[in-house]
């Protein structure tokens, strides 16, 4: 129906995750009578773009193609990122169960992360060692950010979110409302049995 009138969007570009676990059948012939999931783009004539999810660079390609095609054509586009999810369905699911061979194989995979760094090392890109800096950098700026916010992070301090009046009064919020970031506040909590920014906040309790 992409090109019908009542549906027609001037092109959509249909981005596929394919975990290759969307079925507890460990033989693909098993699965569907298609090669790819995606085979079902070809009744309406759609490209169908297979990309490795190993591979961030031809990811990003991909995506790019499927921009131009769609600003140049109008008409909808697919693409097949093959990949694989780690943990199954949820949390409580073991896919070892129900397919042990391909689980062997992921359990043995270093990650897409590890594997693009070590190729960006070999070519030079960068030095070794920056990859892991760039984590602990990024995450030190998430860390940064929760302090910020008045919530500790629970990898660097362990400390539990500040409350009571002495919190109030050192940050300038209320000490019962995550989003309050008035510093009226901090002047009104002693005076005032309620938050003057938030009618929700009952300040008083923390009294």
């Amino acid at each position: 129906m992409a090109q019908t009138r009542g549906y027609y969007t001037g092109g959509t570009i249909h981005v596929v995750i394919n975990n290759q676990i969307g079925f507890t059948t460990s033989d693909p012939r098993d699965t569907r009578g298609t090669l790819y999931c995606t085979d079902i783009a070809k009744m309406v004539d759609a490209p169908i773009l297979h990309v490795n999810g190993d591979d961030p660079e031809v990811c990003l390609l991909a995506v790019e193609i499927a921009m131009e095609y769609r600003q140049q054509f109008h008409k909808d586009i697919f693409i097949d990122l093959v990949c694989f999810r780690r943990q199954g369905h949820n949390e409580a699911d073991e896919p070892m169960v129900t397919q042990p061979l391909m689980y062997k194989k992921i359990a043995a995979h270093p990650g897409t992360r590890k594997l693009y760094a070590e190729r960006l090392e070999r070519e030079g890109v960068i030095a070794a060692g920056e990859a892991d800096a760039m984590i602990a950098e990024y995450r030190a700026a998430m860390d940064k950010g929760h302090t910020r916010t008045g919530r500790s992070s629970p990898t660097t301090s362990g400390r539990s979110p500040p409350t009571g009046r002495g919190s109030a009064a050192g940050t300038g919020r209320c000490p019962t409302t995550p989003g309050c970031r008035s510093s009226a506040c901090a002047s009104s909590v002693a005076s005032s049995p309620r938050c003057p920014t938030a009618s929700s906040c009952t300040a008083a309790s923390r009294r």
